[in-house]
């Protein structure tokens, strides 16, 4: 579900809201998709708190591939996982926001071979995307590539943080759920937005 933040400056007459979407999805050729890790960011192209694509490194998403559990999950499916190994798969999942992963892996009271699987698949795919995407992290509302990433607590939920324009203090207030669902925003794999999905 959708939430709604408001922004305001404490020293210059700045305020948005700001709805931070359930997901967007990358499409690849074939036609499926994958989700977007999605960063709160200052952008001055749109001069305002926005979106923006977050782009894991290679070397990142190599060390979660190498985690036992994940890289022997069809040989030692009952491999179990240290508590670093399972923090840092939900660092991964977690923030910058790739929702519907991170519900998926959280959604079992003990991990083992189910949350093995998830990742193993999704950083199989993160690892062929990376290795090929050519452009920088873009902006999600305006396309630019130069934005400021902003401060989220360990619920990633927005926290006080310093005005890139002018120097005040942006203060994050009034989450509320919104209701509507709307459809996943489609983007291609270097970033550039497609359009609604009509799925």
């Amino acid at each position: 579900m959708p939430y709604r933040y408001r922004a305001n400056c404490t020293k210059c007459d700045y305020g948005s809201d700001l709805l931070w979407l359930p997901w967007a999805l990358y499409q690849r050729p074939s036609g499926h998709t994958f989700e977007v890790a999605q960063q709160l960011v200052w952008c001055p192209g749109c001069g305002k708190v926005t979106l923006a694509e977050y782009l894991n490194s290679s070397k990142t998403i190599e060390k979660l591939r190498a985690i036992p559990a994940i890289k022997n999950v069809y040989e030692q499916p009952e491999t179990e996982w240290s508590p670093a190994e399972i923090e840092a798969v939900l660092g991964y999942t977690r923030y910058p926001q790739i929702l519907h992963l991170h519900e998926n892996v959280t959604a079992y009271k003990a991990w083992g071979a189910r949350q093995a699987v998830m990742m193993r698949g999704a950083l199989e795919l993160h690892a062929q995307w990376r290795r090929t995407r050519k452009s920088l992290a873009h902006c999600l509302t305006c396309g630019s590539t130069r934005f400021t990433p902003l401060p989220v607590d360990d619920k990633s939920e927005p926290m006080d943080a310093k005005h890139p324009s002018c120097g005040g203090t942006l203060k994050f207030t009034n989450r509320t759920k919104v209701k509507r669902r709307p459809r996943p925003t489609i983007w291609t794999l270097e970033g550039k937005y497609v359009g609604e999905s009509t799925a």
